[in-house]
């Protein structure tokens, strides 16, 4: 039995330097929980990560120069649009080492402790995501809160 939808698939990579973000800090470190890691295997095609944005289901990976994705979708995409979401979702347009440099130049302690967290980004989440995901945080832990959003 067919219900007549059809799923569009895209695949392709944007440049993006691993300095510019890390998927793991950026989408395992509390801000969203919509995304699971796939694979730890760092020396084949690093860690794989999938998760849901923009009505589309995303595999996205990164090596040290380009952030790579599939995209599966019921509407028709191409490249453009999908690095237009991509590149918002994760605000690309903001230069991170610059902001960096900027933030340690204001704070002794952020300058002592930046270099841990290379490539944490502040996502522009959906804003329903976002509150849903708020009313789930108080008094719960990660896992707990990614398990409460998946159940909704």
């Amino acid at each position: 039995m067919s219900l007549g939808n059809t799923v569009h698939h895209l695949s392709g990579k944007i440049l993006c330097p691993a300095i510019e973000l890390s998927l793991t800090l950026t989408l395992l470190g509390g801000q969203s929980f919509r995304w699971k890691q796939l694979t730890s295997d760092e020396k084949k095609l690093g860690n794989r990560f999938q998760g849901v944005f923009k009505e589309h289901v995303w595999t996205l990976w990164a090596d040290p120069s380009y952030l790579h994705y599939q995209v599966y979708s019921q509407h028709k995409l191409n490249a453009n649009s999908v690095e237009t979401m991509l590149k918002e979702y994760f605000r690309l347009d903001q230069n991170l080492p610059e902001l960096y440099a900027e933030w340690s130049n204001r704070d002794a302690f952020f300058r002592r402790t930046c270099g841990e967290f290379v490539g944490i980004r502040m996502l522009n989440q959906d804003l329903t995501e976002n509150i849903f995901s708020f009313l789930c945080s108080s008094n719960n832990n990660i896992a707990r809160i990614s398990g409460m959003i998946d159940k909704m």
